[in-house]
């Protein structure tokens, strides 16, 4: 398979492959799973603070200064009457995950089964 090549940025040139190449991965780059973060502050709640460790690029290849995520929850692992807890504290690396689809109406119902 023949590459485009350039001499410029690959995702500025006036070139339909380069550029769906960079649509592609702009959307690729919204899909999140698991993040590597750090914790700015733990809140009252017992929620998080955190900012991402590997931050986007813009088209230049240049990192963007990550946004701090607001009250990221803490996955509680528990069965019975054990429970496995971790207290984390500013400055802890993390590694957060993502629900794929909108958990927000199996909150507010009670955390009964709930559509999105």
């Amino acid at each position: 398979m023949n590459e485009i090549k350039s001499s410029k940025n690959k995702y500025t040139d006036n070139n339909s492959y380069n550029l769906m190449e960079h649509l592609i991965s702009l959307k690729l780059e919204k899909l999140n799973t698991l993040k590597l973060c750090k914790v700015v502050s733990v809140n009252e709640d017992k929620t998080l603070n955190v900012k991402n460790l590997v931050p986007e690029t813009d088209t230049d290849g240049k990192a963007i200064e990550p946004v701090i995520w607001k009250d990221f929850p803490i996955l509680q692992m528990q069965g019975g009457s054990a429970a496995f807890q971790i207290e984390y504290n500013a400055g802890d690396i993390v590694l957060c995950g993502f629900c794929d689809r909108d958990i927000q109406s199996v909150k507010r119902n009670g955390k009964k089964q709930a559509a999105p």
